[in-house]
C-alpha cells in the first residue's frame, strides 16, 4: 500500500466535532514498516476537488474506507456516502504559535463562557489551515468558526522537508500539544474593537482557563447600544480610530 489511497468515504457520528477520522489497519501496518513517526496526519481531497487535512483517531474502519465527521463531509460538498476520496499522507507539518478565527454567526459571543467553549473545541483539532471553516454544535444550535489566518513556529519547520514549500504556502499548522494564541475577531463590533486576544493551552490539562493576554479585554461581548453600520460609516469609523491614535490626518 502506498502513501496515496482511494477509500471509500462513510460518514461517521454527527455529533464528532473533531477533524479526526479512522482508517483501515492495513494503512497503519504500512506505515509501521516504513518506520514513519507520529502524528500521522493526512489530507482528504473529495471528488469535487476540495481539500482539507485530518487527523486520525484510530485504525479500526474497515479495508478501503475511511471514516469522516459529517460535518467535514459537508465541507467537502460529499452529501452522500460512498463516495471515493483520495487520501495522503502529509509530513513536515510545523508547529503553530496563532490562529485568528472569526466565528459567522453574531449569536455565538452570547453564548456563556463562548472563550471556553471554543477553548473546548479546540481541544479536538490537530490541524488548522487558513480558510478552514469548522461547523461546531452548541445549545442544538450549530455555528461556523472561520479560520482566517495562522502563524507558524519557525523554530519547528524541516527546511529540508519534501514537502515543506507546499505545506507553508496552503498555510497549515500542527496545533496537537502546544500553547495556542488565539484571536477571535468579532465582525459585529466596531473595527476597532474586534480582537479578541487568548491563549489556548494545547497541552493534557485542556481543562484549564483561557488567559487573557492583554490586562483589558477587547471584544468580549457585544455592546447593547452597537448597531450595523454600513460600509461608508465603517470606513468613517475607522478613519477616525486611525486619527486619534497615530495622529494622522487622512
Amino acid at each position: 500500500m502506498t502513501d496515496t489511497n482511494k477509500l471509500l468515504a462513510f460518514s461517521s457520528d454527527k455529533s464528532d466535532n473533531s477533524n479526526y477520522v479512522n482508517l483501515p489497519e492495513s494503512m497503519l501496518t504500512n506505515l509501521v514498516d516504513k518506520k514513519i513517526e507520529q502524528p500521522y496526519y493526512f489530507s482528504i481531497t473529495s471528488p469535487q476537488g476540495i481539500k482539507t487535512w485530518v487527523g486520525v483517531r484510530q485504525f479500526t474502519a474497515d479495508d478501503k474506507t475511511i471514516n469522516i465527521p459529517r460535518w467535514i463531509m459537508d465541507h467537502l460538498c460529499m452529501f452522500e456516502n460512498s463516495q471515493y476520496v483520495t487520501v495522503e499522507l502529509e509530513q513536515d507539518i510545523p508547529k503553530g504559535k496563532k490562529a485568528v478565527i472569526e466565528p459567522q454567526q453574531e449569536e455565538f459571543f452570547s453564548i456563556p463562557e463562548y472563550d471556553g467553549c471554543l477553548e473546548n473545541i479546540l481541544s479536538d483539532f490537530c490541524i488548522l489551515h487558513i480558510n478552514q471553516k469548522i461547523e461546531i454544535e452548541l445549545l442544538d444550535k450549530k455555528y461556523n468558526l472561520l479560520i482566517k489566518e495562522v502563524e507558524v513556529d519557525w523554530e519547528t519547520v524541516n527546511y529540508d522537508g519534501e514537502n515543506t514549500n507546499l505545506i507553508l504556502s496552503e498555510g497549515i499548522i500542527d496545533i496537537k500539544n502546544i500553547d495556542l494564541t488565539v484571536d477571535v475577531v468579532n465582525k459585529f463590533l466596531k473595527p476597532e474593537n474586534n480582537y479578541v486576544d487568548k491563549k489556548i493551552d494545547k497541552n493534557e490539562n485542556i481543562g484549564e482557563d483561557l488567559i487573557h493576554k492583554n490586562d483589558e479585554p477587547k471584544g468580549l461581548r457585544l455592546s447593547n447600544d452597537t448597531k450595523t453600520l454600513n460600509k461608508e460609516e465603517m470606513r468613517n469609523a475607522r478613519l477616525k480610530y486611525y486619527d486619534k491614535k497615530f495622529g494622522i490626518e487622512i
